[in-house]
């Protein structure tokens, strides 16, 4: 077998004032391990917790300077850390398969999202309307202003490790704002790389700071008097206690996107072909580690055998494997779960799901795979639902593994009720062509993003990037990203003020 390895990567310290620490008296230490190969340590590193303090200070230490630069300047300075991104993208791509044990393409796939999402940040700020002390020499009487908030915390997710803090950090800066960003511990390098696509770009010291670690390090970052807006991507869970760590400061922008349970619904004129294909992939991509993935299938009764019988023979061909094996013509299509409790959790909820009512088509177990590699590897499964007590642990609860559920239905009112039995609310596809089905669905289902004949993947900076219920805090990113990350300042001028308050009594008061 050709001798195949990943590169070295060593740990540079954590990013502060426009220059990397490592720790000399650590609290602890982090590891971490490729989870398609457990014998490989890929890191070991210091975890400092007065870091996330010094990284919030020297962000909140440069904040005038940086937001008293024109807007082209910063547009400029952030031109060059696309460049930099750029020229890192190979160390992002691999470092993204080895921490998160995925395929070589998958991870392509989400470094050029990032990329593209840059440019469409890039045209967005044209739009943006920056504070500016010469618009107070205009002669209107009343002048809005816009203002940076201050310093942003971005508290990075593992399962989108690239694009989700790409895209707060980018429009966080533009506006004018200080970044403290704080990756997953399960990817400690791929942030480490964005910090030094940072560097290279030569942005100013203390405008953007990278602090590694575990929770502690995420709690004193968010709850620290200095951090005007959060950005927190992860799990429901965590985000409720994010919540109270801001409720001394509860002027605070919080902004979280928290995990889905997004639903498919297959009307009766659908292409079965095509839903076949979209789903399968939808549901098992990234081994089912996408808070936009697909968790649950409805299915118009007429199409139901037939969906459910070429949608079961698609998902047992597919491939389990390392990442590597994309470089032996052995093709993934999907590497292993996070971590051996993440595995656990999938294997544990098997059971549940059974003695909840549900039919198991396919059941997820673990595997060895045949490379050899010892990894929290797992087969996909399928959960036939049509019996499944709807208000239990496995239909309301965000399953992240390659599971999906399928239900049929007769009418639309049965798919909207089933669909609403879920808390989540983040995306919900459609496959097929009525126009009323359609609108009743978009009208009534309680999610931030409908996708037409498409699964629920291509949510794009372009427009609102929303989450409901359990999925969000009601607070859309994407294009609404600029809303949380300024501060409107009215500027009134004397005429326009005494207007108002002309029957107030002020005349009388000028002749005393």
């Amino acid at each position: 077998m050709q001798n195949i390895a990943w590169r070295d990567f060593s740990f540079s310290g954590n990013y502060i004032n426009g220059r990397f620490v490592i720790p000399e008296h650590p609290n602890s230490y982090l590891e971490k391990r490729d989870p398609g190969n457990t014998k490989d340590l890929i890191v070991s590193l210091p975890v400092y917790f007065p870091h996330a303090e010094e990284a919030v200070q020297s962000a909140k230490d440069v904040f005038e300077k940086w937001s008293s630069l024109d807007g082209k300047t910063r547009l400029e300075m952030l031109g060059r850390l696309k460049n930099s991104l750029e020229m890192l993208s190979p160390w992002l791509v691999e470092l993204t398969s080895r921490e998160l044990g995925r395929p070589i393409w998958d991870s392509k796939q989400e470094v050029e999202l990032a990329l593209n999402d840059i440019n469409e940040l890039f045209r967005q700020f044209g739009s943006y309307t920056p504070f500016d002390g010469s618009v107070l020499d205009d002669s209107k009487e009343v002048i809005q202003l816009y203002k940076p908030n201050g310093v942003v915390a971005v508290i990075a997710p593992f399962n989108q490790p690239v694009l989700y803090p790409i895209r707060s950090i980018v429009s966080s800066l533009l506006i004018g704002n200080t970044v403290v960003y704080k990756p997953s511990e399960y990817t400690p390098l791929v942030g480490q790389v964005i910090a030094e696509a940072v560097h290279h770009a030569e942005l100013p010291s203390g405008v953007f700071n990278m602090v590694l670690g575990e929770k502690e390090i995420s709690k004193r970052i968010i709850k620290h008097h200095g951090v005007y807006t959060v950005f927190f991507n992860g799990t429901f869970e965590t985000a409720t206690k994010i919540s109270q760590y801001i409720s001394d400061d509860y002027w605070k922008i919080l902004v979280m996107g928290t995990g889905g349970k997004n639903a498919s619904v297959i009307l009766s004129d659908a292409d079965i072909d095509n839903a076949v294909n979209e789903l399968v992939f939808g549901a098992f991509v990234s081994a089912g580690q996408r808070s936009n993935g697909i968790r649950r299938i409805f299915v118009h009764n007429n199409l139901a055998d037939q969906f459910i019988d070429k949608f079961h023979r698609k998902s047992k061909k597919l491939r389990v494997g390392h990442p590597l094996d994309e470089y032996r013509d052995k093709r993934p299509f999907m590497g292993p779960l996070i971590s051996e409790n993440a595995m656990q959790n999938y294997l544990r909820l098997q059971g549940i799901s059974q003695r909840e009512g549900s039919e198991i088509l396919m059941r997820g177990k673990e595997i060895e795979i045949d490379t050899g590699y010892k990894g929290y590897y797992v087969t996909p499964s399928i959960h036939l639902t049509d019996e499944i007590d709807e208000k239990g642990i496995y239909n309301t609860s965000e399953i992240f593994g390659p599971n999906v559920s399928i239900k049929r239905f007769s009418e639309i009112e049965e798919a909207i009720a089933s669909h609403n039995t879920c808390e989540y609310g983040y995306g919900l596809s459609v496959f097929g062509h009525d126009n009323g089905c359609i609108k009743e669905l978009v009208r009534n289902c309680n999610v931030g993003q409908v996708f037409l004949n498409s699964i629920t993947l291509g949510e794009s900076v372009h427009y609102p990037i929303a989450g409901y219920g359990k999925s969000g805090n009601s607070r859309p990113e994407g294009s609404y990203n600029s809303l949380y990350l300024r501060r409107p300042v009215t500027v009134y001028r004397k005429d326009s003020v005494s207007k108002s308050i002309q029957n107030l009594g002020l005349d009388d008061i000028k002749e005393f």
